[in-house]
């Protein structure tokens, strides 16, 4: 380190030393003037020569070999800047402050940043401290953390740093991020940010102390692992992920603190650069090895940081250090604290065997000293965890056959004995597929196949020859039931129902050749249910398979797999979720046994899998298919671009379903950037693009914007599909919605009785989204105050979710809660306040503790204790509500109105109007933006407003 770099040093040191010079002040200039020396010394003669000239001081020597080392890791100031260098300044600062105890030096309790009162010191840094304080100009009561630079500290290498990560977390807006507030700058010049305030322990500290068990200590990694992820997408790097900077707080939500030394992957021209050349800002202990050696920090850096936070949180300490660097395996680990004592050793061997495997496959993976070897993203990472929840493949580990049976056996523990049976059947079925196949005679034999179905199409549409219908109009839908008749008379001969007569009898596809008329089936199936024809889709799957069972070998196996994966695809339109996975697991079985894991076809498997999930409210299953499908489909180029597509827009509408608008977004735009291209906008897919759109508007508030969306996606379906589809039926739900939230009552239940109707078809009763239509209807009712029709219809609703998805979901708890308010209405509070409670926990296992469904049942239950009486309850209820809606929605969201009404109207009537005020305001703004005028919630507003201005005038 050059002499001249010191002047930081030397200007900290005195800066406090002003004034009276106590003895302990003294102790420290006498080190600060003895490391300054032994600087101008050989590096490897200072031990010696410390030692020597602070002979008698052993205290001081300590701390001066200390600085030194501590200088050598900073680096060459100089050339690599004050940063580099704040830990060596930070440890005399911090000596000297203690000794002197100026409090010109920090911020005492009481004195006041902007609006804020500081309470108490909760933290402290090489940079920075951090208090806890309290909102004091009177607008409304806030306890904040506020980060502040020390006296000292504020060079102009530490300033940027500093203003780098106010910047930084001002675009970091997420649940399990602890968000910015505020920021400015002191009376003084020194620059603050306001954050907010995490009363919770460290994500260790909070597992030990909660005694976790494995899967929730998954869980609690994922949620971690998606706030990285969200800072990488916006070109973030944590660098310093440790269990100090996760706080888990009161409700088991994880938040990631402080970034700063976090470093932008593109800076942004409005951002100062946050990371100095050289400069190797770090926690050893939690360090990768590219951040020891120096070398670039990338996104790998912090897959690294995830990966020992895991390995902690798993076994309850770090990856030793052996000659080979980490040695990351976790059931040697937990074997290792066995041998040592530190953990029971019935408790070791069950941890142990959790471990081998899988786990230790992913933290190995995560681990590796090579960032190239390492998972890709922070999202892949996650992704294998949440595979191995769900019992299957990792992507870690090789897909061998072996492996991935074994990974189903697993997922169906009860069918385990099946499957033995059906693997042994299979690998039989293939080792005669392989024999028979060199004894075909493929070019004649394909040749002649593909000549029989050519004449058979040509006769197929020749029905539509005036001389052969004799003038009768002939429909798409005439031409499919002329084929599936022809193609299902059992001896392959034509029939005489229909138009099927008119078909000559040489035109069955080669009645030798079962193989060609299944093919063909399958055709006719998959058309009938795009047409929303399910009955008569399933009809012809059915015979396919028959013919199917004729022939062996392996066309005949990949024939029948494809057939049982459309046949699934009816089954799931047809509400039937439990035998829509059975068909398709034993189709996803054969299609990687036959074409390997990768292929196009396993894909479109998986994303059939994900559909059949989502339906059944179990969204972390359905989120690893998709993925695994996407993955597949980038893999195979142009040939599964439109298969992409496809998976993307089910991903969208998936995510937001979990509330992950941000995510939902950029899925819908690839979806829809693709379709046009390869489809153009005329197409079913871009329908499915519009209402996806219009979801995501409809989340955020933007109710004009979601309508035109979906009348779009409604005209185009209709002339697509005609008026009496299932898809048609989808949209008018999602309008009638839309028409609820806008005012529109009559034509909200117009829309809600039409969608209905359609279900009534035969065929469509038990389609998935029917309830959701009954769900709408009833809500509609309840407003309208019909609360014994709305009742009625939410309990038809709620016995079909619970039928399908189980007495537990995302579903189930949305009708509960919309059920609670017709109790409400009807004056049972105490019903009300029970299925409120219910559906609160309800949602809070399937999407989480901070989720806008969660707050909505919160605020109900507010409403509901309110109208009860019990107003310190309703408060408290209130302002959790508000609080959490204020976090997960957007600004100017008309949601957040119930919450600042309730919370206003329960001020007035405890006596404090003057607090209620402002609250109330702000709801009547968001609605007047929000809904059209005349809306009754704008009504119920300004009521509430003039009751409480009453109230403040009589006060």
């Amino acid at each position: 380190m050059k002499r001249d770099g010191l002047g930081l040093f030397e200007r900290s040191i005195e800066s406090v030393a002003e004034g009276q010079i106590n003895p302990e002040v003294e102790r420290w200039q006498r080190i600060r003037d003895v490391f300054h020396r032994a600087l101008e010394v050989e590096s490897r003669e200072r031990g010696a020569w410390v030692a020597q000239e602070l002979a008698q001081e052993p205290s001081e020597r300590e701390q001066v070999l200390a600085l030194l080392a501590a200088a050598d890791e900073a680096g060459d100031f100089l050339e690599e800047g004050g940063v580099a260098a704040a830990p060596v300044v930070a440890e005399i600062w911090r000596n000297v402050e203690d000794a002197q105890g100026d409090p010109r030096i920090g911020q005492a309790p009481g004195q006041k940043i902007g609006p804020y009162r500081l309470l108490e010191e909760i933290g402290r840094g090489g940079m920075g401290s951090v208090y806890l304080a309290v909102r004091d100009d009177g607008s409304f009561e806030q306890r904040v953390a506020i980060k502040l630079i020390r006296r000292g500290m504020d060079t102009e290498d530490i300033l940027r740093r500093f203003l780098v990560e106010r910047q930084i977390l001002a675009h970091l807006n997420h649940p399990n991020i602890a968000r910015l507030l505020d920021g400015g700058s002191t009376e003084e010049g020194r620059p603050f940010f306001v954050l907010e305030y995490i009363l919770g322990r460290p994500i260790t500290e909070h597992c030990r102390a909660e005694r976790l068990d494995l899967e929730a200590r998954l869980r609690l990694f994922l949620a971690v692992a998606d706030a990285v992820d969200f800072a990488h997408q916006r070109l973030v790097v944590h660098r310093d992920l440790k269990p100090a900077n996760i706080l888990v707080d009161a409700d088991g939500v994880p938040k990631l603190l402080d970034f700063g030394i976090a470093k932008m992957l593109a800076p942004r021209a409005d951002l100062a650069a946050a990371t100095v050349v050289g400069s190797r800002p770090r926690t050893p202990d939690y360090a990768s090895p590219e951040q020891i050696a120096g070398g670039v920090i990338t996104t790998a850096s912090d897959v690294h940081g995830l990966g020992l936070l895991l390995f902690e949180l798993l076994t309850g300490a770090l990856p030793v250090r052996d000659a080979h660097g980490l040695a990351p395996l976790a059931s040697r680990s937990v074997r290792a604290r066995e041998a040592a004592g530190e953990l029971g050793a019935l408790e070791a061997r069950r941890l142990a065997r959790r471990l081998a495997g899988d786990l230790d496959t992913l933290l190995a993976k995560a681990l590796a000293p090579d960032p190239a070897r390492r998972y890709a993203s922070a999202r892949d990472f996650a992704l294998d965890v949440e595979r191995y929840l769900a019992k299957r493949p990792i992507a870690a580990r090789r897909p061998t056959v072996a492996y991935r049976l074994g990974s189903f056996v697993r997922r169906r523990k009860l069918a385990a004995a099946a499957a033995s049976v059906v693997f042994a059947l299979l690998l039989v079925a293939a080792v005669q597929a392989v024999a028979l196949a060199r004894e075909r005679a493929q070019v004649i034999g394909e040749r002649q196949r593909a000549e029989n179905l050519s004449s058979f199409l040509i006769d197929v549409f020749k029905v539509a020859d005036p001389g052969r219908n004799r003038g009768e109009t002939v429909t798409v839908r005439a031409l499919l039931d002329a084929a599936a008749r022809q193609l299902s008379a059992p001896s392959g001969g034509p029939s005489n129902r229909g138009l099927a007569a008119w078909l000559p009898e040489r035109s069955a596809p080669g009645g030798d050749s079962p193989q060609s008329r299944a093919d063909l089936l399958d055709a006719v199936g998959e058309v009938y249910t795009n047409l929303g024809l399910y009955t008569e889709a399933e009809e012809v799957l059915k015979r396919a398979l028959e013919l199917r069972g004729l022939e062996s070998g392996r066309e005949a196996d990949l024939g029948r797999t494809e057939t049982w994966r459309l046949l699934a695809v009816v089954r799931r339109a047809q509400g039937n979720a439990a035998s829509a996975r059975r068909l398709l697991d034993a189709a996803l079985a054969g299609k990687i046994r036959l074409l390997g894991a990768r292929s196009l076809a396993v894909a479109r498997c998986r994303r059939e899998i994900g559909l059949v999930e989502v339906n059944r409210s179990n969204y972390l299953e359905a989120a690893v298919e998709f993925e695994q499908a996407i993955e597949s489909e980038r893999a195979a180029g142009a040939e599964g671009r439109l298969d992409l597509a496809e998976s993307l827009s089910a991903l969208a509408t998936l995510e937001i379903l979990r509330e992950r608008p941000g995510a939902a977004a950029a899925r819908i735009a690839e979806s829809r950037a693709l379709h046009r291209e390869l489809v153009g906008q005329d197409h079913p897919q871009s329908a499915d693009d519009l209402v996806n759109l219009a979801g995501l508007y409809y989340r955020s508030g933007e109710y004009n914007r979601a309508d035109r969306c979906l009348r779009e996606a409604l005209a185009l379906r209709r002339r697509l599909f005609g008026p009496q589809h299932p898809d048609v039926a989808e949209a008018l739900i999602s309008l009638s919605a839309i028409s609820d939230k806008r005012g529109d009552r009559e034509v909200a239940e117009r829309q809600a009785r039409a969608a209905l109707a359609i279900f009534e078809t035969p065929g469509l009763a038990t389609h998935p989204s029917r309830p959701a239509a009954l769900n709408n209807l009833a809500a509609i009712l309840a407003k309208a105050k019909k609360l014994d029709e709305a009742e009625q219809v939410y309990r038809q609703a709620i016995v079909f979710y619970q039928a399908n998805e189980g007495a537990s979901s995302s579903n189930v708890a949305n009708c509960l809660n919309n059920l609670a308010q017709v109790r409400r209405d009807r004056g049972d509070l105490d019903g009300a306040e029970s299925l409120f409670r219910r559906a609160r926990e309800m949602w809070r296992q399937a999407l989480g503790s901070d989720s806008a469904a969660v707050a909505t049942a919160t605020n109900g239950l507010a409403a509901t204790l309110a109208l009860e009486g019990r107003l310190d309850e309703a408060e408290r209820e209130f302002r959790h509500a508000l609080a959490l809606r204020r976090k997960v929605l957007p600004a100017g969201h008309p949601d957040l109105a119930f919450s600042l009404v309730g919370l206003g109207e329960v001020l007035v009537e405890r006596g404090r109007a003057a607090e209620g005020e402002p609250l109330l305001r702000d709801a009547l703004l968001l609605r007047r933006r929000a809904l059209p005028a005349g809306h009754w919630l704008i009504d119920q507003a300004e009521s509430s407003l003039a009751k409480c201005l009453a109230a403040v005038a009589r006060r």
